[in-house]
């Protein structure tokens, strides 16, 4: 390992502060951590159809990497990190199967990895019941926070964040006409109900049409046959992998968008996906897109050193869900010194009260109950544009981070 890497990743994975232990009903509490040599990690996510492989691969190889780089510096509390990872599918079956399993069965004191919101809301039924901690990757869901589950913690993105910063898009671009695709998943009925709300409130004078598409479906010619018909000047989609790539393929196929007369704003976050370009033609050219990490972002420490080690080890630069994964993990390991326990009551404990800073920028949860519950409130985002086919996403332009005006611009028509 690389010297260099040593202060900057001890900083965060060792600041303690003492923690009082609470108890808990034996018969819910999974076997206690400190009678095992390993701090086991459950990792649920997806690794097969029908959810996005392609997300769940790069949560596991971000987590995997993380739990290596702990453990060559002899882990935390002498222990090495085990991680018992585990299909679910981005199934809520499987989200709550494999929930249920890894606390009873594999006896892990904390879960995470989960990319998908209908895992996250079905894993954290089974967290309440087991009081386990449950660190949310990728579950955007309102549902999720509202829930008021003290057991689930998220570092990443969240819909109340993504929608503002669609809405502020397209409050900033001035247009006039709007048409809005989503899955049918819980994130996308939660991402609809609020974008019709907040354009309703924000920009009542726009003509804004929704509609919600099978997830699971090959076709949606019927969809951009209408949307053609009705010429908006732009397509909001928020339909992910592989959906997401049959619908933008769709769009350039028939001249609709992007053009210079519609434009196309990709809020689902998978235009930083590994196989982006061996799934989109000429459609990604033009595209306007929102993501939580963008190269050109000024980063701690930890997360340079992180993106680095990504890109030795897997010959590729890590994407958001890459960042995503390792924040939960620095979460995690976080918590645990605090508390000096791997216990799943401590780390709750000691998981309400995180202070860090995580590959992205400081790490504090909010305990307003409501759409931010447990959730890292300022996460960071980016609105940028693809202006060239195979291009790399550092090569993007940068239109906008987080709470900055949007540079219209440095927009391009395609």
């Amino acid at each position: 390992m690389d010297s260099k890497l040593l202060p900057t990743i001890r900083r965060v994975l060792f600041c303690a502060l003492p923690m009082s232990l609470f108890s808990a009903p034996m018969s819910l509490l999974p076997v206690a951590a400190a009678a095992q040599e390993t701090f086991d990690i459950g990792v649920s996510t997806i690794l097969s159809p029908p959810g996005s492989v392609v997300q769940g691969i790069q949560a596991r190889q971000a987590l995997e990497l993380m739990a290596d780089w702990t453990n060559e510096q002899g882990g935390v509390l002498g222990r090495k990190i085990k991680l018992v990872i585990a299909d679910d599918q981005g199934t809520t079956e499987g989200g709550r199967t494999v929930a249920e399993r890894l606390i009873t069965r594999d006896k892990v004191s904390v879960i995470t990895g989960q990319v998908s919101s209908n895992v996250v809301l079905a894993a954290l039924e089974v967290a309440k019941k087991y009081d386990v901690p449950l660190v949310n990757v990728n579950g955007w869901a309102s549902g999720i926070r509202t829930s008021g589950a003290r057991q689930v913690f998220s570092p990443g993105p969240y819909t109340t964040r993504v929608i503002t910063a669609t809405v502020d898009t397209l409050v900033g671009l001035g247009v006039k006409s709007v048409y809005a695709t989503f899955d049918n998943t819980d994130a996308g009925y939660s991402l609809q109900k609020e974008l019709t709300e907040q354009m309703g409130v924000r920009a009542a004078a726009v003509d804004y049409k929704s509609v919600v598409l099978d997830r699971q479906a090959k076709d949606y010619l019927p969809v951009v046959l209408e949307i053609q018909s009705r010429q908006p000047d732009i397509v909001v989609s928020e339909l992910i992998a592989p959906a997401g790539y049959i619908l933008m393929n769709q769009l350039y196929d028939q001249g609709v968008a992007p053009t210079k007369e519609t434009a196309f704003f990709e809020m689902g976050g998978m235009t930083d996906n590994p196989d982006f370009w061996q799934n989109i033609r000429g459609a990604g050219k033009g595209t306007l897109a929102f993501g939580h990490y963008h190269p050109k972002f000024d980063l701690p420490g930890v997360g340079v050193a992180f993106r680095d080690r990504f890109a030795e080890r897997y010959k590729a630069q890590p994407g958001r869900i890459s960042f995503q994964a390792a924040d939960a993990f620095l979460v995690i390991m976080d918590a645990a010194k605090r508390a000096n326990s791997t216990d799943s009551v401590p780390l709750i404990d000691a998981m309400e009260a995180t202070d860090m800073v995580g590959t992205r920028g400081r790490i504090t949860f909010d305990k307003t109950p409501g759409p931010t519950y447990h959730q890292w409130v300022d996460v960071p985002y980016a609105i940028y544009q693809i202006t060239a086919i195979d291009q790399k996403l550092e090569d993007t332009t940068l239109l906008k981070q987080a709470n900055g005006p949007l540079d219209v611009k440095a927009i391009v028509a395609p």
